[in-house]
């Protein structure tokens, strides 16, 4: 079953972080549209119009308008990129590139330990048992 939920869980995980960062990954996979009243970016791929959601329930979630096709962002991302393996790799080095602007600002003081995005999604340590569950309480947690 770990296996099994393994693949999904990262996935979601990955589309999470994406959203997350999406007001740099759009620009960064469909450069030179534009964002509209700060709740959508507009830009073309291949001469397609494509329209991708910055806020809300349905950020993320793009239409190309040329094609009649639409999806989230991590098919946004394969359509563009061809596979989502340099999603990871985008995401570990802007995390990388935060964690050294917050210890240029003295944020992350010494000793602190950070964890990078690929360290994060590649974790398959096991689920801590639930004090009150289901994930309402687990150990360690608050």
């Amino acid at each position: 079953m770990k296996s099994m939920y393994g693949g999904f869980m990262q996935r979601k995980e990955i589309k999470g972080l994406l959203i997350d960062n999406i007001k740099e990954c759009v620009p960064y996979l469909i450069p030179n549209g534009n964002f509209y009243r700060e709740r959508t970016y507009v830009g073309n791929f291949d001469g397609n119009t494509i329209t991708v959601k910055i806020v809300g329930k349905e950020a993320g979630k793009w239409r190309n308008f040329t094609k009649g096709i639409s999806g989230d962002i991590i098919d946004l991302w394969t359509l563009v990129k061809g596979d989502i393996n340099s999603a990871k790799k985008w995401l570990n080095t802007k995390n990388t590139e935060k964690l050294q602007n917050k210890e240029a600002k003295g944020a992350i003081k010494k000793g602190e330990k950070a964890f990078s995005v690929g360290q994060y999604l590649n974790d398959k340590s096991p689920m801590p048992k639930d004090v009150i569950g289901p994930r309402i309480l687990t150990s360690g947690g608050f």
